[in-house]
């Protein structure tokens, strides 16, 4: 398994890293987002989604639990499982996280594991102090092994 730590220093951080996830997946992925309440899953997700060329407004879909989001006739599901805590609710999410689209994950640990067997990549988000940030990204896939190799020369490029 592949896994990477880094620490940013703000929310610039976090933009760079998003639009380079962006750069290396475009669609066909599964994305677990993984962090306390404030961590920055959402505006994670944001910046992801910009770096695509969305230029609306992206918000949690902590109350209608999916939006999906259209760029350039590829679709990007934003699913938020946070109030699906301790629910055995069939609402349609194993399509959506089946399809061939970018599904990014918000809370995962709520969803039912038989969920997640396709193949992703988890990002775990911690705060530390101030506006700082260590992320951490793992994955058994090979789909994902240009974000990680893009990920190591980014890292090797600010020692």
């Amino acid at each position: 398994m592949a896994q990477i730590n880094l620490t940013i220093e703000d929310e610039s951080g976090l933009e760079k890293i998003a639009a380079l996830l962006a750069n290396y997946v475009k669609r066909d992925a599964l994305i677990l987002l993984n962090g306390d309440l404030g961590a920055g899953k959402t505006t994670f997700v944001r910046y992801y989604l910009k770096a695509l060329g969305y230029v609306g407004k992206v918000t949690s879909p902590t109350f209608n639990i999916v939006k999906t989001y259209e760029i350039n006739q590829l679709f990007y599901n934003h699913i938020d499982a946070y109030r699906l805590e301790d629910k055995n609710e069939d609402i349609g999410l194993d399509e959506l996280i089946e399809s061939e689209d970018v599904t990014l994950i918000e809370w995962p640990i709520y969803l039912d594991k038989s969920l997640l067997i396709r193949p992703h990549l988890t990002i775990d988000i911690h705060i530390l102090e101030g506006n700082k940030r260590t992320l951490t990204f793992s994955s058994a896939e090979n789909i994902f092994s240009l974000f990680f190799f893009a990920l190591e020369e980014l890292i090797n490029v600010k020692q």
